[in-house]
């Protein structure tokens, strides 16, 4: 996954503007197409892209957002082609990914977490949060203060501490350190990259595979719940495939809002928090997995 940032003044800087206070999501999206998203003034935005998706992030009016439309490896070959330090980079670029359709829009920030969850951090020490997937990112030693940047998932943190920290190597130390407070600072670089990433992991612990598969009112007012402000594609619902303690992994039938658009398969991950992840099933690309007969007549799938 290749991801690019573009930043006014530093990466720093910027995503310390994204604070979830008082953001309100739009009700009807008004992005249909990339270049309607890349059209919209921003403070700040960043992209990411394999040779299935492309990926674009960016903050206008302050509300962070997330736009994704299918890609493809042969315009993965026009995008690298563009030098970076072109002074005609972002246009070039326009003119590539601009006419293509958007298959996800997302108001990210739906997913900030709630400050009572953040503050069960506090009195934990830094080694708990590393166990947790928290990333170091940076510190900032002030005489008798310190805070270190965190990032997990889709967004980044400050987090203060109690004990007095030396400008000498602070990361190193930070596993012993207790959190003092904790608050979210901004998005994060992941939330460019594809598979997207949410507020939530889900592939640790067991799944239930042995859950009813059927639709049944109360997961149907769930999953549109989940849903809602996702625009883009229409996903319908057909069976529940599993479930990991309260997120539940459903089979939908999607297709993208657009004239002639060929429905496809999709693996959807919903909790009360929303949805978690969506993951594409493609049958014709499954179905080109290499199954070669062995010696002795029978298969592996390679």
């Amino acid at each position: 996954m290749v991801i690019r940032m573009k930043k006014a003044l530093s990466v720093l800087l910027v995503l310390s503007m994204l604070i979830a206070v008082g953001v309100s999501a739009r009700a009807d999206s008004q992005f249909t197409t990339m270049a309607d998203a890349l059209e919209t003034p921003t403070e700040y935005y960043m992209s990411g892209w394999d040779d299935s998706h492309y990926v674009y992030v960016f903050e206008s009016n302050g509300v962070p957002w997330r736009v994704v439309s299918d890609f493809s490896a042969e315009l993965c070959e026009q995008i690298e082609a563009v030098d970076f330090f072109d002074e005609e980079h972002d246009e070039k670029i326009a003119a590539i990914i601009g006419p293509l359709p958007l298959v996800i829009v997302e108001d990210l920030s739906r997913y900030y977490p709630d400050q009572k969850e953040l503050d069960s951090w506090i009195g934990k020490t830094g080694q708990e949060m590393l166990d947790a997937g928290f990333e170091p990112w940076g510190y900032d030693v002030n005489g008798e203060t310190a805070e270190f940047t965190l990032v997990f998932a889709l967004f980044e943190y400050t987090v203060a501490v109690k004990e007095h920290v030396s400008d000498d190597d602070p990361e190193a130390v930070f596993p012993g350190l207790t959190v003092k407070g904790i608050e979210v600072n901004g998005v994060s670089s992941h939330s460019a990259d594809w598979p997207l990433v949410y507020g939530t992991e889900t592939e640790k612990a067991d799944w239930d595979m042995s859950v009813p598969t059927e639709i049944t009112g109360e997961i149907q007012t769930l999953f549109d719940q989940a849903m809602e402000g996702l625009d883009g594609v229409n996903y319908v619902p057909v069976a529940v495939l599993g479930a990991q303690d309260d997120t539940l992994c459903i089979l939908c039938k999607a297709t993208a809002v657009y004239p002639g658009a060929e429905p496809y398969n999709t693996l959807v991950y919903i909790n009360d928090m929303g949805i978690q992840n969506v993951y594409e099933l493609w049958i014709d690309k499954h179905s080109e997995k290499n199954i070669e007969e062995t010696v002795d007549g029978t298969f592996n799938c390679a």
